[in-house]
């Protein structure tokens, strides 16, 4: 039943009781004034209404309404026929009857009720005045005055009821309205709020640099938008866990507000990124003590949980209104300066200049020549060779992708890597080029080089869209290439990292039989416990390490030590960057396996590849990755 019957249903009862109540009054009342037709009226009368009230509980309410209604509207015009017509007592039993027929039926059964009752009153009222019916109206007397008591209660009641209702009804659209406006508070902080630290998220900042862009001109003074990164907060991550990551940044959102005028705004982007609105701007020195003092307050070593963690900051800042007025351009222009400042060491800050637009424009162009790089085969892939530094002899080659843009020129890949992951563009490049290495890998099996394998640069990124293990089974099924000749070079981000979803697709990987290796090993902060968890196969040690091992202690001893660590563990190390026969001899000597560089061969087309292997070296069976 619905709430709206519930309730109508539950005022016919209560209604239904105080109707017999009284009729049980009337009854022994007139039984003891001698009055024998009201007695014998009142208990058919009485079971009319009952019946009409169970009709309204099994479900019919309009109908049970209407007849219970109907036999009260009957009854006292009757009793105004029978006894004293205008004058009667019973005709305080109309408006009742209407107010209940509104109440429980609506305007309808009202209106009906009044029509009723209407013709009634203007025939008996015609009726008296042309001397057709005529009674003689008693004295008022205590008896009179009970009967009109006992109506008057019932018209009570059914007042209170509705007064009842509507006040329940309004203490529950208040506390409604409580909630709705609580709910809405509490959606406009997540909206407009980031979950971690409280602060103004991206969509709040647009409209506080709105609001602080329309006062600037108006008092003609300046806003200065700082974009601010945490120095190597990555690390941070990786060797602490995202927890303690997490509660590092909220203390150092706190620290920050602690150290901004109350006219700027602190608010954060999104991982380690803030940005600060700064407004009342009148000379660009208030804007260098602001950034000199937030430099020295990250700098402050900060205790959490008994890590003492002290990291710096970049910042970029761009001003309203002499770099514009746009929100999106003014936080592209301060990131870029952002950058410019890592680039120059980190710890410290950079305006926004002119320049830099080019720098930017670039960025763009690149973006969306990207975005069709692959259908207009500007995209290339090159394989370099890697040896066996005890044989010499060349086991597989690496599959490097290559950007020749048609007005930028040749573009390293450390540059549109990055801008592939951060675009949302490297599962397309990804996928292109696993695919045509397999490809290439498999027409190079049937042109007689049957054992070569063939490693593949992989991004964390692209890994972690959760799809790469069901496309790299798709792929080495298509092309019929066994999982053995495949090897998969990961950073360790990926391992440092590993979810639950992202352990169960490197275990995929690893059923298809595919080798994985640890690309640019050393560089972060290496962790043991990975090697064996994820069976990693591989140690490359990065390029920083061997292009000037001759000249440097340093990076000797850092070599030294990965090659014994990985041998002690049963892994494979591997070097790039070779570029001479000296370092080449001094890592085989060293005990690593395998080296890769300029000194036995650039990156070639894989047209040039067959004629190289097969011309100058031998090769080792796949099996050896």
């Amino acid at each position: 039943m619905q709430p709206n019957n519930t309730f109508r249903l539950k005022r016919l009862k209560e209604l239904q009781f105080l109707t017999q109540l009284c009729l049980a009054i009337i009854f022994v009342h007139w039984t003891w004034l001698g009055e024998w037709f009201v007695t014998c009226y009142v208990p058919p009368v009485s079971a009319l209404l009952y019946a009409s009230y169970r009709v309204a509980a099994t479900g019919r309410i309009e109908l049970g309404s209407a007849l219970f209604l109907g036999i009260i509207n009957f009854s006292a015009l009757l009793f105004m026929w029978s006894f004293y017509g205008l004058r009667d007592e019973a005709i305080m039993l109309l408006p009742a009857v209407m107010f209940f027929a509104a109440m429980l039926s609506g305007i309808r059964l009202m209106l009906w009720s009044f029509a009723i009752s209407s013709v009634n009153l203007l025939i008996l009222g015609w009726m008296g005045q042309s001397g057709q019916w005529t009674r003689e109206v008693p004295m008022q007397d205590l008896n009179s005055a009970f009967l009109m008591f006992l109506l008057l209660a019932m018209t009570a009641y059914g007042i209170w009821a509705v007064v009842s209702q509507l006040r329940t009804i309004l203490d529950e659209l208040k506390l409604e309205n409580a909630r709705y406006r609580q709910s809405q508070l509490q959606v406009e902080q997540l909206i407009h709020h980031d979950p971690l630290t409280g602060l103004p998220n991206r969509l709040k900042a647009r409209e506080m640099f709105d609001t602080a862009v329309v006062r600037c001109s108006s008092n003609q003074t300046m806003v200065a938008l700082t974009f601010l990164d945490l120095d190597n907060f990555k690390s941070i991550n990786d060797s602490l866990g995202h927890k303690l990551g997490d509660r590092y940044l909220q203390q150092v959102a706190k620290t920050l507000s602690a150290t901004l005028r109350e006219s700027d705004s602190l608010c954060r982007f999104g991982g380690d990124e803030f940005v600060i609105i700064s407004t009342n701007i009148t000379h660009s020195k208030q804007v260098d003590a602001l950034a000199m003092r937030i430099l020295q307050c990250t700098a402050t070593a900060l205790e959490i949980d008994g890590h003492e963690l002290t990291l710096t900051c970049s910042m970029g800042i761009s001003m309203v209104p002499q770099d514009g007025m746009d929100f999106d351009s003014i936080c592209q222009q301060a990131d870029l300066a952002m950058y410019k400042a890592k680039e120059s060491g980190r710890n410290q800050y950079r305006y926004f200049q002119s320049g830099m637009s080019e720098q930017l424009s670039q960025q763009l162009c690149m973006e969306r020549g990207l975005r069709n790089a692959i259908e207009l085969q500007q995209l290339s892939i090159q394989y370099q060779p890697k040896v066996c530094l005890q044989s010499g002899m060349i086991e597989s080659v690496e599959a490097l992708l290559r950007w020749e843009h048609p007005q930028i020129g040749e573009i390293s890949p450390e540059v549109f890597i990055p801008l592939a992951e951060r675009s949302g563009q490297i599962g397309m490049l990804g996928d292109w080029v696993l695919e045509n290495a397999i490809r290439q890998c498999v027409e190079w099996h049937k042109a007689g080089l049957p054992e070569l394998s063939i490693a593949v640069n992989v991004s964390p990124a692209q890994l972690i869209r959760g799809r790469f293990a069901q496309t790299l089974a798709r792929l080495l099924e298509q092309y019929n290439l066994a999982g053995q000749f495949l090897l998969l070079e990961l950073t360790e981000s990926v391992f440092l990292e590993a979810g639950q979803e992202l352990r169960q697709s490197l275990s995929v990987i690893q059923g298809l039989g595919v080798r994985l290796a640890i690309d640019d090993f050393g560089t972060g902060y290496s962790n043991l416990a990975y090697l064996k968890k994820f069976q990693v196969s591989q140690l490359k040690i990065d390029r920083s390490f061997v292009t000037n091992l001759m000249d440097s202690v340093e990076n000797q001893a850092i070599v030294t030590a990965i090659v014994q660590m990985a041998r002690s563990l049963g892994l494979t190390t591997i070097a790039e960057g070779i570029e001479d026969k000296q370092t080449a001899d001094f890592l085989g000597q060293l005990g690593c396996d395998k080296g890769q560089g300029y000194h036995w061969s650039r990156p070639l087309e894989a047209a040039q590849m067959p004629g190289f292997l097969l011309a100058d070296t031998p090769i080792l069976k796949a099996t050896a990755i």
